[in-house]
C-alpha cells in the first residue's frame, strides 16, 4: 500500500538542539516535514524524495572545517535527498555559514547539472548558538523570507487547494460507502471493518461504471476511475472555501499582455488541449489521435486515392512542384482522430467508427519547412491549437494539427487497423469543439438563386 505523501519540506541538519526549534516552529504552522541528518550514508534515503517543495539545508554537515570539503559533502547529501524532476524547490539555506552558500551551488551544479534551473535559494542565518534560536523568532523570520515569493505562493496555494480537494473527494465517497455500510455499533471489528470495506468497494465500482458505461473492464478500470474521482475533483476545486489561498493573483498582471512565444504556447496547449496515449492504449476510444504510417493501405481502406489526402492539405504551389511537395510529405504526419459521439462508445452502441482525417504539420518557425504557410485554411479545414508532440524515441517538435471535413470516414472497425499507431489524446472539450465544426461543415446547404448584377455605369465625357 502506497500512502499519500503529505509533507512538502525537508529539512538537512546534524545538530538536535538546532533542528529541533525548527520541528517546534515548524509545528506551529502546521507544515508536515522530514529530517534527514545528512551526517552519513546511513541516514540517507533510498532514493531522493520527490514531493518537496521547501528545504532548509545547514552548510556543514561533515565537521570538515575545509570549505571545499564542506561544499562536495553537503552537495552529495543534497543530491541523495532531493529529486531533480519536481520543481520549484525553495531551498532555505539555514546555517551559521550562508557565506559558503556560492561554493554549495558550485559544486552541486557540477556534479548534479540536473538540478540547474530548478532551485530558488533563500539565506536565513542561524544564530551562533542553539540557545539563542527562539521559535516565535524563527516562525517570524521563515515568513518575512518568504514573502516576497508571490508566484511561488500562486502555485503552492494551488497545490494546497488540489490536495485538500482531493481529501474531501475521498472524504465524501467514503461517506456514501459508510452509508451503504450500514455498521452497527454492536458489530465486531472484524465485520465492521468487513462493511465498510464492501461498501467502498461497490462505491468505486459504480463510478467506474458510470464513467465507462457497457465498455467497462479490468483492463480499462483504472483509467476510468481515474476520470471519474478526477470530475468529482473538479467539483470540490470550484466550491472551495479555501480559495483565498489565490486571491493575491490579481498582483501577477501586468499593464500590458504577457508575450508567449511559440515554444510556451505549445507547452501549454499540451497540458490543456491534448493528453498522453492512454496506458491501455488498446481501446478505439473517442480523442484518440493516430498517426498514419501506412496512408496508401489506409487509403485503400476507404476508398480514397492517397494523393487526394496530401493535395487537399495543400497550395497548388506545392503540389505541382514534385520536389516541393514530396519535401513537404515527408515533413507532415497524416494524422485520424476518432470523433464518434462518447455516450455512444460508452453505451457500447457505436455501430461504427468515425474517422476524421488530418495532418501534423510542423511549426514553420521550427522546421524552416514554411509548410504551415503553405497549408491552406479555408471552411472546410480546422486548425487547433499548436503544441509540442513527443515522439516515442523521445524526440519532440512544435506541431499544428489540421483537419478536412470532407475527410469523414465511417468504417466498423472495432479498433483501429495496425497501421494507425495511437500518439496521443485530444481532450473532450476539444474533440467537441471538432466535431461541432466538422457537423456545421456537413449541414451547409446549397441552393439555386439569383442575386442582383450591378452594371458598371460609365460618366459621360
Amino acid at each position: 500500500m502506497k500512502l499519500p505523501s503529505t509533507w512538502p519540506v525537508c529539512i538537512i541538519d546534524d545538530q538536535p538542539e538546532e533542528y529541533r526549534k525548527l520541528f517546534a516552529a515548524l509545528n506551529r504552522l502546521g507544515v508536515g516535514y522530514t529530517h534527514v541528518a545528512g551526517d552519513s550514508v546511513r541516514s540517507l534515503p533510498k532514493a531522493p524524495f520527490t514531493r518537496l517543495r521547501l528545504v532548509f539545508l545547514d552548510m556543514h554537515l561533515s565537521g570538515d572545517a575545509i570549505s571545499s570539503n564542506t561544499a562536495s559533502h553537503t552537495a552529495n547529501v543534497f543530491a541523495h535527498v532531493v529529486s531533480p524532476t519536481v520543481a520549484p524547490i525553495v531551498v532555505v539555506v539555514w546555517s551559521k555559514y550562508v557565506k559558503e552558500v556560492d561554493a554549495f551551488r558550485a559544486e552541486l551544479y557540477r556534479s548534479k547539472p540536473n538540478f540547474v534551473g530548478k532551485l530558488i535559494f533563500i539565506l536565513l542565518e542561524k544564530p551562533l548558538s542553539a540557545s539563542k534560536i527562539h521559535v516565535a523568532k524563527l516562525v517570524t523570520a521563515m515568513k518575512s523570507a518568504l514573502k516576497p515569493l508571490l508566484p511561488l505562493r500562486l502555485l503552492w496555494g494551488w497545490e494546497c487547494l488540489a490536495q485538500l480537494a482531493a481529501v474531501n473527494t475521498s472524504t465524501e465517497v467514503f461517506s456514501l460507502a459508510c452509508k451503504r455500510a450500514s455498521v452497527s455499533p454492536t458489530d465486531s471489528t472484524e465485520q465492521e471493518r468487513a462493511k465498510l470495506l464492501g461498501g467502498l468497494r461497490s462505491v468505486l465500482s459504480a463510478l467506474v461504471e458510470a464513467e465507462a458505461g457497457r465498455t467497462a473492464s479490468a483492463a480499462s478500470a483504472p483509467l476510468d476511475l481515474l476520470h471519474a474521482l478526477g470530475a468529482t475533483l473538479l467539483d470540490r476545486l470550484d466550491t472551495s472555501e479555501e480559495w483565498k489561498l489565490l486571491e493575491e493573483a490579481g498582483d501577477v498582471l501586468s499593464d500590458s499582455p504577457t508575450p508567449v512565444s511559440v515554444e510556451e504556447q505549445s507547452a501549454m496547449n499540451a497540458m490543456l488541449v491534448y493528453g498522453p496515449v492512454e496506458r491501455n492504449g488498446g481501446r478505439f476510444k473517442p480523442g484518440t489521435l493516430y498517426h498514419v504510417t501506412n496512408s496508401r493501405a489506409f487509403a485503400r481502406k476507404v476508398g480514397v486515392s492517397e494523393d487526394e489526402f496530401w493535395r487537399e492539405f495543400s497550395m497548388k504551389s506545392v503540389h505541382q512542384n514534385t520536389e516541393k511537395f514530396a519535401d513537404w510529405k515527408r515533413v507532415c504526419k497524416l494524422v485520424a482522430v476518432e470523433i464518434s459521439a462518447s455516450c455512444d462508445y460508452a453505451q457500447n452502441k457505436r455501430a461504427t467508427s468515425r474517422i476524421l482525417v488530418g495532418l501534423l504539420v510542423p511549426d514553420a518557425n521550427k522546421s524552416g519547412a514554411q509548410v504551415y504557410q503553405d497549408s491552406r485554411k479555408q471552411d472546410s479545414r480546422c486548425t487547433v491549437a499548436r503544441y509540442n508532440l513527443v515522439d516515442a524515441d523521445g524526440t519532440s517538435a512544435i506541431v499544428l494539427p489540421i483537419f478536412c471535413s470532407q475527410f469523414v470516414f465511417t468504417p466498423a472497425w472495432k479498433r483501429p487497423p495496425t497501421y494507425m499507431k495511437p500518439i496521443g489524446r485530444i481532450r473532450e472539450r476539444a474533440v467537441t469543439d471538432i466535431r461541432n465544426w466538422c457537423f456545421a461543415q456537413a449541414a451547409r446547404v446549397g441552393f439555386l438563386y439569383s442575386s442582383e448584377v450591378k452594371a458598371a455605369v460609365q460618366s459621360p465625357k
